[in-house]
């Protein structure tokens, strides 16, 4: 399996607009009200990629998370939907 292959039915969404120094427990906390993490990868200190164990999850996240506020950031983020790798 490699380094960037996402599990069998999951689902990627990319986002960005926080805070810098927001800590990966502050997103994966935010981002798991659409369903469960599978897994993050930092793309710059204001945006990553997050891995949701299904595609529901991914989509639910477009719909519901994004323009929200993670708690204790001034900022709101963009969620946007990706294609699995």
């Amino acid at each position: 399996k490699g380094r960037n292959e996402d599990p069998p039915g999951s689902g990627r969404v990319f986002v960005r607009g926080f805070d810098f120094g927001t800590t990966d427990e502050q997103l994966q906390g935010h981002m798991s009200a659409a369903g469960e993490v599978a897994d993050m990868h930092w793309v710059t200190r204001g945006s990553a990629v997050v891995i949701f164990k299904d595609a529901a999850s991914a989509k639910k996240a477009t719909e519901t998370l994004h323009k929200s506020v993670i708690p204790n950031n001034s900022r709101y983020i963009d969620v946007i939907l990706k294609d699995s790798e």
